[in-house]
């Protein structure tokens, strides 16, 4: 969908503004801004201390690198 908007056609897709390339629909851009694009990393490893913005890049990390799976009441456990 197509909206005339000062001259220029905006096609519903913005970009993020801080020359990451990040482009989506609005909402996306939103939440990639707050949580990713310049805002601190919330999940870190106990193991390494590397921090990751998303919970499943940390999960991911800790099964490829350490060998480990957070188990119940969140210990780690070897894989």
């Amino acid at each position: 969908r197509e909206i005339s908007c000062h001259g220029l056609i905006v096609t519903g897709r913005f970009s993020c503004g801080n020359l990451c390339g990040f482009v989506g629909p609005r909402s996306n851009v939103r939440r990639h801004m707050k949580y990713f694009c310049g805002a601190p990393k919330r999940f870190e490893c106990v193991l390494c201390g590397r921090k990751f913005a998303e919970r499943y890049k940390l999960r991911l990390h800790l099964k490829s690198v350490h060998r480990m799976v957070p188990g119940e009441g969140g210990q780690l456990m070897t894989v």
